[in-house]
C-alpha cells in the first residue's frame, strides 16, 4: 500500500486536491478492500494528501485551533540500521488516548523503530512511558497463556506490574479475557 500511494503522490505532484485524493483511493481500494467502508477510505485518502503537503493532518476531536495532549512528540528523528538511512528528521506524535500500528513493506525499519523506542534510543522520547516491544518471532512455551507470557516479559525487564494491571492494560488494547487466557501460539498477525 506504502509503495502504491507514494507512486500516486510521485506521479500527481503540483496537483489539487480533487485530481490526487481518487488517486490515492483507486491504488488504495483493491489493497484494502472489507477493511474500511467507503467513508473511512474517502477520509484517509484526504489525511494522506494532506500529510504528503506537509500537514500534521488532524487528530479526531481536534482541529487547528486546538491544543493537541501528545503522549508523544519527537522532532528531527533519525534512524539508520546497518548503513541504511531509514528515516531521515522525522517526527514521531502520538496523541494521548489514540491507538497505532505502523505499517510499512520489508526492510523499510518497522522493527528498527521499535527496538530503539523499547530500548529509550530516541532522542527526546519521554521517560515517563512505559515502552515494550513485543516481537512477533517471540519464543514461547506452546501453551503459555498471553497473560502468563506478558508477565513474563514484564519480569525480565524488571517491570513491578501486576498480573491484575497487565491484563487490564492488554483490555484496553482490545484482548478479551479469552484472549488473554489463549496460547500466545494461536495468535496470528
Amino acid at each position: 500500500a506504502a509503495e502504491a500511494v507514494s507512486g500516486v503522490l510521485e506521479d500527481t505532484k503540483n496537483e489539487p486536491k480533487d485530481v490526487v485524493v481518487p488517486e490515492i483511493k483507486d491504488a488504495l481500494e483493491p489493497l484494502i478492500e472489507g477493511c474500511l467502508d467507503s467513508s473511512a477510505l474517502d477520509q484517509l485518502c484526504d489525511e494522506i494528501f494532506s500529510l504528503a503537503l506537509g500537514g500534521g493532518g488532524e487528530v479526531e476531536g481536534q482541529n487547528a485551533s486546538t491544543s493537541v495532549d501528545w503522549l508523544v512528540k519527537c522532532d528531527g528523528i533519525i534512524l539508520a540500521y546497518a548503513g541504511k538511512s531509514l528515516l531521515r528528521a522525522c517526527s514521531l506524535k502520538l496523541a494521548r488516548g489514540r491507538t497505532y500500528g505502523i505499517v510499512g513493506q520489508n526492510g523499510v525499519g518497522k522493527t528498527t523503530l521499535m527496538t530503539r523506542i523499547s530500548a529509550r534510543d530516541i532522542a527526546g522520547f519521554p521517560t515517563d512511558i512505559k515502552c515494550v516491544f513485543v516481537r512477533h518471532e517471540i519464543l514461547a512455551n506452546d501453551n503459555q497463556s498471553v497473560l502468563n507470557y506478558m508477565e513474563q516479559q514484564g519480569k525480565d525487564a524488571n517491570s513491578a506490574s501486576s498480573v491484575g494491571e497487565i491484563s487490564r492494560v492488554l483490555g484496553e488494547m482490545g484482548f478479551t479475557d479469552k484472549m488473554q487466557n489463549s496460547a500466545v501460539l494461536e495468535l496470528s498477525g
